[in-house]
């Protein structure tokens, strides 16, 4: 079972967003091998049998050498040294170490960033392994993510079929099936159900974090966290990632028309069989389904966080 993960960055136009952006250390960093930080594992014998029928008039694109999109495996038996699936044509080597049985989780950065050139995705891929046993793929399409904004958006459709490519190779291997999208940071409604921390826009918690990356020498996702507007979006991969392996609480959103009626009072009960509420994050699916309907669309649920890690705060919620 793929669970998808998707962080876009939006960057503002203002000149002190531009001013970071084309600063010669943030330069450096763009300029970097995308798979500096990764020693790959030992793997050899490609496989030569890959998923062609839907693909054969389109695959020119997809090994365009120029846009090579990077996809990395890790798995439980190597957390640290992946497997290099973009050497193998975005498929399995024969001596893989991907574990059929595990849920897969697929990490996809945004605008400017890049699986080596900030941290968030490694970390996330750390916390899994805390959590439990899982096949973990970070993708990196940094060929094409920067600096025109325009330029790379049209270029996540090509990341897209590569992607598409990669999976469609992997299950027609028996190794699994897609099963749904999370996407981080965005305040339009996108799916079954969406959550508004703290009303959704403005994310105090994320200026501590800025120093706290300064210290882990994460230094672009700090820089670029420096752009109030970005370091409040960005906060979203921090939230989800407290939610890997939460302790003692769970970020708790309540289905509430809009954010001034959840800080009023007035959606603070998660009604009978909790089907008021869901939970943000992680364990997202664990909330109200109800039963011989179709699952609504759009539900939006509301929450608030505190300053500081973990960020779970459900004092304003009647859980009772």
């Amino acid at each position: 079972m793929f669970h998808w993960l998707c962080l876009a960055w939006m960057v503002t136009s203002s000149a002190e967003g531009l001013a970071v952006l084309q600063s010669a250390f943030v330069k450096k960093i763009l300029q970097q091998d995308p798979a500096f930080c990764f020693r790959p594992l030992n793997t050899s014998l490609c496989n030569d049998k890959i998923f062609q029928d839907v693909f054969s008039n389109q695959t020119a694109d997809i090994f365009d050498p120029s846009r090579k999109t990077l996809a990395f495996l890790f798995t439980p038996l190597s957390p640290r040294h992946p497997e290099f699936l973009h050497k193998c044509d975005y498929g399995l080597p024969n001596n893989t170490l991907f574990d059929p049985k595990l849920k897969t989780e697929i990490f996809i950065h945004g605008f400017l960033d890049g699986v080596c050139r900030s941290a968030w995705m490694r970390e996330m891929k750390r916390e899994l392994f805390k959590r439990g046993p899982y096949n973990v793929i970070l993708v990196d399409w940094t060929w094409g993510n920067g600096p025109n904004y325009i330029d790379s958006a049209e270029n996540t459709k090509l990341v897209g079929k590569q992607l598409a490519f990669l999976l469609q190779n992997i299950m027609e291997r028996g190794h699994g099936k897609i099963i749904q999208s999370v996407v981080l940071g965005d305040i339009n409604p996108l799916g079954h159900v969406d959550f508004y921390p703290n009303g959704g826009t403005q994310q105090d918690s994320c200026r501590p974090h800025i120093v706290k990356s300064f210290f882990s020498l994460d230094f672009l996702y700090a820089t670029i966290s420096l752009i109030p507007r970005i370091c409040s979006h960005l906060h979203a991969v921090q939230y989800y990632k407290a939610s890997i392996n939460p302790s003692k609480c769970e970020f708790i959103g309540v289905e509430c028309p809009d954010y001034e009626s959840f800080l009023a009072g007035n959606c603070s009960s998660c009604q009978k069989n909790g089907q008021n509420c869901a939970i943000m994050g992680m364990n997202h699916e664990f909330y109200y389904r109800p039963s011989n309907s179709p699952l609504p669309l759009f539900r939006r649920f509301y929450l608030n966080t505190t300053h500081l890690h973990p960020y779970c705060d459900n004092s304003i919620l009647n859980l009772e």
